[in-house]
Protein backbone atom coordinates (compact mmCIF):
# COMPACT_ATOMS: atom_id res chain seq x y z
CA UNK A 1 0.00 0.00 0.00
CA UNK A 2 1.53 2.90 -0.99
CA UNK A 3 0.82 6.47 1.14
CA UNK A 4 -0.50 10.00 -0.90
CA UNK A 5 1.83 13.01 -0.58
CA UNK A 6 -0.59 14.69 1.40
CA UNK A 7 -0.08 11.42 3.77
CA UNK A 8 3.62 11.74 4.00
CA UNK A 9 3.33 15.87 4.20
CA UNK A 10 1.49 14.88 7.34
CA UNK A 11 3.68 12.23 8.84
CA UNK A 12 6.81 14.81 8.38
CA UNK A 13 5.05 17.55 9.80
CA UNK A 14 4.48 15.28 12.91
CA UNK A 15 7.68 13.93 13.27
CA UNK A 16 9.05 17.78 12.74
CA UNK A 17 6.67 18.43 15.71
CA UNK A 18 7.64 15.80 18.07
CA UNK A 19 11.57 16.53 17.36
CA UNK A 20 10.89 20.28 18.49
CA UNK A 21 8.87 18.98 21.64
CA UNK A 22 12.13 16.90 22.45
CA UNK A 23 14.70 19.36 21.55
CA UNK A 24 13.11 22.23 23.49
CA UNK A 25 11.55 20.15 26.78
CA UNK A 26 9.33 22.09 29.08
CA UNK A 27 9.02 21.66 32.68
CA UNK A 28 5.75 20.29 33.64
CA UNK A 29 3.90 19.80 36.71
CA UNK A 30 3.11 15.77 37.49
CA UNK A 31 1.73 16.23 40.94
CA UNK A 32 0.73 18.96 43.35
CA UNK A 33 1.65 18.33 47.23
CA UNK A 34 0.99 20.74 49.98
CA UNK A 35 2.88 20.25 53.53
CA UNK A 36 3.78 21.60 56.79
CA UNK A 37 7.28 22.03 58.99
CA UNK A 38 6.17 21.07 62.76
CA UNK A 39 8.16 22.75 65.84
CA UNK A 40 10.11 20.10 67.56
CA UNK A 41 8.16 17.64 68.51
CA UNK A 42 9.99 15.11 71.22
CA UNK A 43 13.03 16.41 70.15
CA UNK A 44 12.54 15.94 66.36
CA UNK A 45 12.52 18.14 63.80
CA UNK A 46 9.34 16.90 61.63
CA UNK A 47 7.49 17.88 57.68
CA UNK A 48 4.56 16.67 56.41
CA UNK A 49 3.38 16.48 52.53
CA UNK A 50 0.71 15.18 50.90
CA UNK A 51 0.11 14.31 47.59
CA UNK A 52 -2.76 12.74 45.94
CA UNK A 53 -4.10 12.01 49.65
CA UNK A 54 -1.06 10.25 50.24
CA UNK A 55 0.79 11.48 53.55
CA UNK A 56 4.46 11.26 53.30
CA UNK A 57 6.40 12.11 56.08
CA UNK A 58 10.06 12.93 56.35
CA UNK A 59 12.43 13.78 59.47
CA UNK A 60 15.56 15.75 59.80
CA UNK A 61 18.93 13.85 60.74
CA UNK A 62 21.51 16.41 61.68
CA UNK A 63 24.38 14.10 61.56
CA UNK A 64 23.32 13.56 57.60
CA UNK A 65 22.26 17.42 57.32
CA UNK A 66 19.22 15.90 55.29
CA UNK A 67 15.41 14.71 55.57
CA UNK A 68 14.63 11.47 55.73
CA UNK A 69 11.64 8.86 55.22
CA UNK A 70 10.48 7.60 58.78
CA UNK A 71 9.46 4.39 58.82
CA UNK A 72 5.61 3.02 58.34
CA UNK A 73 5.25 2.37 62.45
CA UNK A 74 6.16 6.10 62.86
CA UNK A 75 4.32 7.66 60.16
CA UNK A 76 0.95 5.51 60.81
CA UNK A 77 1.71 6.86 64.79
CA UNK A 78 2.38 10.63 63.01
CA UNK A 79 -0.33 10.65 60.84
CA UNK A 80 -2.93 9.76 63.80
CA UNK A 81 -1.06 12.27 66.19
CA UNK A 82 -1.59 14.89 63.10
CA UNK A 83 -5.28 14.24 62.92
CA UNK A 84 -6.20 14.79 66.40
CA UNK A 85 -3.78 17.79 66.99
CA UNK A 86 -4.06 19.90 64.23
CA UNK A 87 -6.84 18.49 61.92
CA UNK A 88 -9.71 17.22 63.83
CA UNK A 89 -9.68 20.79 66.25
CA UNK A 90 -9.23 23.42 62.80
CA UNK A 91 -12.75 25.02 62.75
CA UNK A 92 -13.58 25.91 59.20
CA UNK A 93 -13.81 28.84 57.58
CA UNK A 94 -17.01 29.33 57.58
CA UNK A 95 -17.39 28.48 61.57
CA UNK A 96 -14.90 31.10 62.07
CA UNK A 97 -17.33 33.32 60.00
CA UNK A 98 -20.24 32.72 62.45
CA UNK A 99 -18.13 32.85 65.65
CA UNK A 100 -16.93 36.24 64.63
CA UNK A 101 -20.37 37.81 63.42
CA UNK A 102 -22.16 36.73 67.03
Amino acid sequence: MSLTIEQIEEQIANLQQTLEQLKNPKLEVSRNFTGQYFAPYQGILYRRMESDGVPIWELFMDLKKEWVLVNAKELRELEQKYQNDCVANKKLPQENLEEFME
